[in-house]
């Protein structure tokens, strides 16, 4: 910017060239005085036009400095406000007002404690506390994570980054910036209840996993147990009071058998078999199961159907179907609450297709299955079948269950439809579809003649009572028997007989070696040899079924000695 001194000179030029252009006889008419003071006058008039120039200039300057503030400060993308000791707000910006839902006007004066959550007050006071502590020195700063809550009363997560500072007054304030991580909490909050529906799955798995072997020992000791009370009756009279007590016994197994073949169904592991139920029967059979798995404080009403149509599915599905719907209504009720199934038969024609949404049209069993637990709210209900699509009150379980009870009654060709009302409860109506077959009946009313033999047969089986037991059947059967308790005594045992050895009867897990290696192991010096292998374990036939070569078969536990009998025959005779 020029100096007075500079300005001046400039003026005085200007001045000369202007009093070059006065008309000389204006000029010579004026005296000296006046001359001298309209020269200082025009130099003056020329200075102020030139002050009013940089003003101009300057005035420019400042509001373009102002623009750049209003981009800097009031849109940045935080928000910034100003504390003072008292709590109350003496500025903010634009984005500050909007991100707490109020005008800017309205933001200062206003109690910054306002804007608080209610649950995260006590720790926005400790936070102010820890500022204004002493040494509350100018520059101390801090940073805290809370809820802030808008105008309109709806949440928002906030990162504050807060400086103490000094006003125009002396006072100290406090420098607020807020960044808004309301997607950050959210993303975390969704990762941590994935990972918690992960770790449900991982351990619905490893249940799974344990369910097989257990159900592998367990059905071991279920068969030794029918297979003594078999021999048993074979040296007993009909007319031996004994006999009454080992039906007993016989039945207590086939029980639990069966009960390892339900908990195999809720694991999954399961071998798929789809046959004639009559649903009646089938839903009848699981509701001791049920009630143990609703506890005592959930009542189970069963309202069956006159006459219902027979459906063509695995039984252990409809296990698992009524498993999980059960667990769900379980989790649902809380305190003391009832689980209601019933049966009907249902049409669906183009009068109610409507009311049964994906349905194609034909007779279908209806299984309908009502809790009054806490409901479902609309966004879950829409969602009830996607995978972790779990309401909040149903936090126990994995995710899972609705899916598979869905894919089943897909599998099926059924269709399910789902109606709940919170705080009265859920109800699934599954539509399963009628066939025309009537349901088969039980093996033991139709018996048939056991089918025998002469040929050798080397039993391989680390457990002792089904080891005897199969040994003695066989024998029974007119079989030559070679029983080994390990794969090594099996080795040694056909190495050391001087004739052929027809067929090896092998427990798939054993010690030190496996049924599957046994064999290979055997064919090297016995390659015309049959393997019928045997194990409690379902999962272990759904893996052996895609790798059976020619003259192998498995044969699941528990069996009895007519199955036994059968499937050593049609072994053999290469059936």
């Amino acid at each position: 910017m020029p100096t007075r001194d500079e300005l001046r000179r400039q003026a005085e030029e200007l001045a000369q060239q202007d009093a070059v252009s006065v008309p000389e006889d204006v000029a010579a008419l004026a005296p000296a005085a006046i001359r001298q003071t309209l020269h200082d006058l025009r130099v003056h008039q020329i200075e102020l036009e030139m002050q009013n120039e940089e003003l101009r200039r300057a005035q420019g300057e400042l509001d373009a400095a102002r623009e750049r503030y209003f981009d800097l400060y009031d849109l940045a993308p935080v928000g910034y406000v100003t504390v003072d000791e008292t709590g109350l707000i003496l500025e903010g910006n634009l984005t500050a007002a909007t991100l707490l839902g109020v005008a800017r006007g309205v933001l200062v004066k206003r109690a910054f404690a306002q804007f608080i959550h209610s649950e995260d007050q006590g720790l926005y006071y400790r936070y102010r506390q820890q500022l204004f502590a002493a040494p509350a020195t100018v520059g101390k700063a801090a940073e805290c994570e809370l809820r802030l809550r808008r105008h309109d009363g709806t949440a928002l997560w906030a990162r504050l980054g807060t400086t103490v500072a000094s006003a125009a007054t002396g006072t100290r304030v406090l420098r607020i910036i807020l960044n808004d991580i309301s997607v950050r909490k959210q993303a975390e909050g969704e990762r941590v209840r994935l990972e918690g529906q992960l770790y449900e799955a991982q351990k619905l798995e490893a249940v799974g996993r344990l369910a097989g072997g257990v159900a592998h020992e367990f059905n071991n000791l279920l068969m030794g147990i029918m297979n003594y009370v078999e021999l048993c009756r074979d040296v007993l009279p009909p007319e031996h009071a004994v006999r009454e007590y080992l039906d007993e016994i016989n039945g207590g197994a086939e029980h639990a058998a069966d009960l390892t073949r339900q908990l195999l169904a809720f694991a999954r592991k399961q071998i798929i078999a789809p046959t004639v139920l009559d649903l009646n029967d089938a839903v009848t059979r699981m509701l001791k199961t049920l009630q143990h798995l609703l506890g005592e404080d959930i009542s189970l009403a069963w309202m069956p159907g006159a006459a219902v149509w027979t459906v063509q599915m695995d039984p252990s599905q409809l296990d698992q179907i009524l498993a999980n719907l059960a667990s769900n209504a379980r989790d649902a009720i809380d305190g003391v609450g009832q689980l209601s199934l019933e049966t009907r038969n249902v049409v669906v024609d183009g009068a109610n297709s409507a009311e049964h949404a994906g349905a194609d049209p034909g007779e279908y069993v209806q299984l309908v299955v009502s809790d009054n637990g806490c409901g479902l709210d609309k966004e879950c209900l829409e969602r009830v079948f996607d995978p972790f699509a779990t309401n909040r009150s149903l936090i126990q379980g994995t995710g899972l269950g609705l899916p598979t009870v869905y894919g089943i009654i897909k599998q099926n060709h059924g269709f399910v439809c789902v109606s709940s009302e919170l705080v009265r409860g859920t109800t699934f109506r599954i539509y399963l579809p009628r066939v025309e077959a009537a349901v088969a009946p039980a093996a033991a009313a139709m018996p048939k003649p056991v089918p025998g033999g002469r040929e050798t047969i080397l039993v391989a089986e680390d457990e002792k009572s089904i080891r005897i037991t199969t040994g003695c059947f066989l024998e029974k059967f007119g079989y030559t028997v070679l029983a080994a308790e390990s794969p090594e005594a099996a080795l040694r045992l056909a190495a050391n007989h001087p004739g052929p050895i027809h067929l090896l009867l092998s427990d798939v897990i054993m010690p030190g070696m496996d049924g599957r290696h046994l064999a290979e192991r055997l064919r090297a010096t016995r390659p015309g040899i049959r393997c019928l292998f045997m194990s409690g374990d379902t999962a272990q036939a759904r893996a052996l079924r895609g790798v059976l070569d020619e003259g192998e078969e498995f044969l699941s536990k528990p069996f009895s000695r007519e199955d036994l009998a059968t499937a050593v025959r049609a072994v053999l005779a290469g059936v």
